[in-house]
């Protein structure tokens, strides 16, 4: 199905096969001399076309910002044709999201109706996945569907099935390069038998080393935000679960998984037999950063820094310190110990332990950002409130934030005020609602 995914200008077959090959980056030259031609001869289907893959090839190629001018002007240039308008999205959409701005991909793909050809409709339903939209228009889902299988693959019951997914998810199967990037990075965030490690010395060529090198410093706990192309979807599958998660045991080397991967982590007997019912973001934070460090655990500053976000000074700082260090050991009872010497603190596992990890949450501005992008109407902020559990007080100060910031607008309806996200550049189509 994916090797379907391919120009309707002959001429840049060789460009969308160099994509589908993962080796875009070397077509983004070839491109620009394609797209100048295109322009001079009056072609504007080609333009667009070209446009759309050259943002595509330096998307691949780490030219982030080159790859979002060149779907920016793509997306302004396809508002007449409706398969280019898809396509030009597309490919917005997909630099939206991997340069971490996963509310403005959504709010994009939110809004393009499902294509009913096999040409884009997969990759149309891979975009909406990663960006955490719901499925939409199921009967196009084919048994061999990649969003299909990562979707059964956040849900499964059973490690039979989780491995079933996982295989069809990374099999070769004329799947576009780029796009088995994206599935392999999926899999190594979420399967706790994975190590990190190991994962990024042996990614296949369709897999950057900096995106697999992004991976290892989330999972290791260097680095708080999964790599961009996942951050959408770092939420929980259900109330007892965090959005990540961080696995340890006294015979196992520590990581983070997303909550989505419990499954695994339950079924291969590392889940606590208890629960503690209520989380407690600094305690839990305390410990996700102790259990992370490992057997050596960490420098007390360093501890502090990771549970308060500022430096530690222990003429200031030395009290409050040792209150955290006796909560943190009735917070974790019988599973672990907490030691205090000679400037460093570390955890003892006595058995197996899953620990929340706050610090890969998304916080409340994500959290309204990201309702709001998936909302096609705008929506006040005692609606935003009780959609998301939070106080109104709390989202009305998050939504100045956000409106200092430009990143939403405000409209006005009588006494209402009402909250939208909107792309600066793409343009929500309004006189067609299948794309063919």
């Amino acid at each position: 199905m994916w090797a379907q995914l391919k120009t309707f200008e002959p001429v840049l077959e060789p460009f969308w096969q160099a994509w589908r090959e993962g080796r875009g980056h070397e077509g983004a030259p070839g491109l620009a001399v394609v797209h100048r031609v295109a322009a001079e001869e009056g072609r504007a289907t080609l333009v667009v076309q070209a446009m759309a893959l050259r943002a595509l090839c330096l998307l691949e190629a780490g030219d982030f910002a080159g790859a979002t001018r060149c779907a920016r002007r793509g997306s302004r240039m396809a508002r007449t044709e409706e398969q280019e308008m898809v396509l030009a999205n597309l490919v917005l959409a997909r630099c939206r999201r991997w340069v971490g701005r996963g509310a403005l991909a959504a709010r994009i793909l939110a809004a393009l109706p499902a294509p009913t050809t096999a040409t884009l409709a997969p990759w149309w339903r891979w975009e909406r996945f990663l960006t955490g939209l719901e499925p939409e228009a199921p009967h196009l889902h084919g048994h061999d569907d990649l969003a299909h299988f990562a979707r059964r693959l956040l849900t499964c019951t059973s490690i039979a099935e989780f491995d079933v997914c996982a295989q069809a998810l990374c099999a070769p199967s004329g799947h576009v390069g780029p796009i088995e990037q994206e599935a392999q990075l999926l899999l190594a965030a979420l399967d706790v038998r994975i190590d990190p490690e190991v994962f990024a010395a042996s990614t296949t060529p369709a897999v950057p080393q900096d995106s697999a090198e992004a991976l290892v410093r989330w999972a290791n706990g260097h680095a708080a935000a999964l790599p961009a192309p996942l951050q959408s979807l770092a939420r929980p599958l259900h109330d007892d679960d965090g959005f990540v998660v961080v696995v340890a045991a006294p015979d196992r080397k520590p990581r983070r998984v997303l909550a989505h991967g419990m499954v695994l982590v339950r079924a291969l007997g590392l889940a606590p037999s208890e629960r503690r019912a209520h989380r407690q973001d600094r305690l839990d934070t305390a410990a996700a950063a102790l259990a992370l460090a490992g057997p050596q655990g960490l420098e007390e500053a360093t501890f502090f820094a990771s549970v308060y976000g500022f430096s530690f000074v222990p003429a200031l700082h030395d009290g409050t310190f040792r209150a955290l260090i006796h909560r943190l050991r009735s917070h974790l009872g019988a599973d672990a110990s907490v030691h205090r010497s000679l400037g460093r603190i570390h955890m003892q596992l006595h058995r197996a332990v899953v620990l929340p990890d706050p610090r890969s949450a998304p916080n409340a501005g994500d959290d309204i950002l990201s309702l709001l992008a998936r909302t096609r109407t705008p929506v006040t902020a005692a609606e935003a409130a009780a959609r998301l559990n939070l106080s109104v007080r709390t989202v009305q100060a998050v939504l100045r934030e956000l409106l200092a910031d430009g990143v939403c607008q405000q409209q006005r309806e009588g006494r209402h005020v009402r909250y939208v996200v909107e792309d600066s550049t793409f343009t929500e189509p309004t006189d067609w609602q299948r794309i063919g």
